[in-house]
């Protein structure tokens, strides 16, 4: 009980009055050489050394965490499942973290959507976005780009009016006035990224999945609508845009992907429904221990 009256009074001292707890420290030290002789202090230094040692290492081993212990009735992991669950399936795939976005490309993209709006241009500058992020691929621009932004004899803004000159012609006037605006805060780089995370944003607001169907042959209207109402549900959105493609080396059956990191160009799924004879045979081959070519 004296033990840890003594070791309580201690720690409130450390944290609560550090002055205090090294003036005792001192007084101590004194008191000690005051009332011992050299000879005396010289045998009794090393048991002391230790004691003092010990004593640091109880306080240490005892000492409590840094950061405070959440209430009882905090559920973390509940938290953040509530969270989650208010967003589709597709929402919670599009940056593939199941969080929400953040930082300067989210940033920049809600501000080129809000203007949009704003002006009444969302459809211009939607036909605008798409033509931009289709010139990003084209090799001569790529080139020409390149040129541009690394050209240190001319300005940020310059280089902004160079870079409009090549992405136009425009359909509206948001999109020339946002790359000058990108201009002045020095993210002409960012432009493409910002194009990127703006086709996302419009299909997760729009509540459209894109889903791919590759079958070993083409499918019937009865099929498309019936795997476009099962994804539909899968997801939790209002519409799929399916795309069909033909491929007879799948032997039968099909293949479904979705969750598509580029919803346009269709790039990188992070989601898969493999049905087909093709994969069916190959486990079953796997499983004899017989390798496939």
């Amino acid at each position: 009980g004296i033990f840890k009256s003594c070791r309580k009074t201690m720690f409130t001292l450390l944290y609560h009055e550090p002055a205090v707890f090294l003036l005792l420290v001192q007084l101590a030290s004194s008191w000690c050489l005051h009332h011992f002789s050299g000879r005396q202090m010289t045998r009794t230094t090393g048991v002391f050394a230790v004691a003092a040692a010990a004593v640091a290492l109880c306080m240490l081993m005892a000492m409590p965490a840094f950061t405070p212990s959440l209430p009882k009735t905090t559920n973390r992991v509940a938290c953040r499942g509530a969270a989650a669950q208010t967003r589709t399936s597709t929402q919670r795939c599009v940056d593939d973290s199941g969080l929400h976005g953040s930082g300067p490309i989210v940033t920049l993209a809600k501000v080129l959507t809000d203007v949009a709006t704003k002006m009444k241009e969302a459809v211009t500058l939607t036909q605008d976005v798409m033509m931009v992020k289709k010139k990003y691929d084209d090799d001569d621009v790529k080139l020409e780009l390149l040129y541009i932004l690394n050209d240190h004899s001319t300005s940020q803004l310059e280089k902004g009016h160079q870079l409009k000159e090549l992405m136009g012609p425009f359909k509206s006037t948001v999109m020339p006035k946002f790359i000058i605006f990108l201009a002045k805060k020095k993210r002409l780089m960012s432009l493409r990224k910002v194009c990127m995370e703006y086709v996302q944003t419009l299909y997760v607001a729009q509540s459209i999945a894109p889903v791919k169907v590759t079958a070993a042959e083409k499918l019937s209207e009865d099929q498309k609508n019936e795997i476009k109402a099962k994804m539909k549900a899968r997801l939790g959105v209002q519409d799929v845009k399916l795309i069909e493609a033909v491929d007879g080396g799948l032997l039968a059956g099909f293949k479904v992907e979705w969750g598509y990191l580029d919803p346009e160009k269709l790039y990188c799924p992070s989601s898969s429904i493999d049905m087909s004879m093709k994969t069916h045979l190959d486990k079953m081959a796997l499983a004899k221990g017989i390798v496939v070519a």
